[in-house]
């Protein structure tokens, strides 16, 4: 049976309300076993101080807390690459969630080892999304069911986040098995 996998963390446009309180609500919630993963946090722009220092701080904290991290951008994907690298993230336990840059950002994500997962919105475009796909080892691929403002027009007026998730599995057809996209969420989530 499918497992939810909670993330909690600060995404980038709230950077500013990260703080030392915001790292014991997050510690305390994966002491508490509701919490599987750090994040979602990334860098939306890499000249904001306060976002390079809330993801470095999120980056640690999965680290100390040996938690897996979700990362994401609106478009800083190098940028956000070398402060994963910088900070000392293992790649095996990064998940760069709602991939939507260029070939070349996700050659250099996926050749660091990083997982990417794909949302629904990316699954609208079939053939750049299938592109993409291909382009990530099959062991390293997630979906997800995306964010509410990250729904494609197929899908509107379906209120169940599940739908996108199952949208994203059945694009992705073909190209991964839907067995490997869950072995791959065991497997990352260690669960």
């Amino acid at each position: 049976m499918p497992r939810i996998h909670v993330a909690l963390g600060v995404a980038p446009k709230n950077a500013d309300s990260f703080t030392e309180e915001t790292v014991k609500v997050i510690r305390d919630a994966v002491t508490n076993k509701y919490v599987s993963s750090i994040g979602s946090c990334g860098i939306d722009d890499p000249s904001n101080a306060a976002q390079v220092s809330a993801l470095e701080g999120q980056v640690a904290l999965a680290l100390e807390l040996d938690l897996p991290l979700v990362v994401e951008t609106s478009g800083a994907y190098d940028e956000l690459l070398e402060v994963m690298e910088v900070s000392g993230a293992q790649p095996d336990r990064v998940l760069l969630r709602a991939f939507d840059g260029a070939s070349e950002q996700l050659d250099r994500w996926t050749r660091w080892g990083a997982y990417v997962s794909f949302d629904a919105l990316a699954a609208d475009d079939p053939l750049r999304f299938c592109e993409f796909a291909r382009m990530v080892p099959p062991d390293r691929v997630l979906a997800e069911s995306g964010a509410p403002d990250r729904t494609p027009a197929c899908l509107e007026g379906h209120p169940a986040r599940t739908d996108q998730a199952v949208f994203v599995v059945d694009a992705l057809r073909g190209v991964v098995p839907p067995s490997r996209i869950g072995v791959n969420a065991q497997i990352f989530f260690r669960k």
